[in-house]
């Protein structure tokens, strides 16, 4: 993923959590926003109750992968995706499969469609 598609500051992770649209799942929690970039941008938060440096960068490098596969990057909104504890990094593909269904039920109640 493209450094120019990732949300990196923090007032922006606010202010998406916080005026977006939001949905939750056993393994993340996902809110969307609106922007007036023309491109989509990601932004991926790992706690770090969920190990150390090593097993959180893995996981966002992981989500990320997801997210350049499944999404259109032509689009014009903001995501802020927070794992959850029911992450597992072993299951790729369950994990890929959720985050999938998520984003597409999330777009699909953000623009009415």
């Amino acid at each position: 993923m493209k450094k120019v598609n990732r949300v990196t500051d923090n007032r922006d992770f606010g202010k998406i959590i916080e005026a977006g649209l939001s949905k939750t799942s056993r393994s993340f929690v996902i809110s969307i926003l609106k922007n007036e970039l023309g491109y989509t941008r990601v932004g991926v938060s790992v706690s770090k109750k969920r190990g150390n440096a090593v097993k959180r960068n893995r996981i966002k490098r992981q989500v990320r992968a997801m997210c350049q596969q499944n999404l259109n990057f032509n689009e014009s909104h903001d995501l802020i995706i927070i794992v959850r504890a029911g992450y597992n990094p072993m299951c790729y593909a369950e994990m890929e499969v959720e985050l999938k269904e998520l984003i597409n039920h999330l777009q699909r109640s953000y623009y009415g469609s």
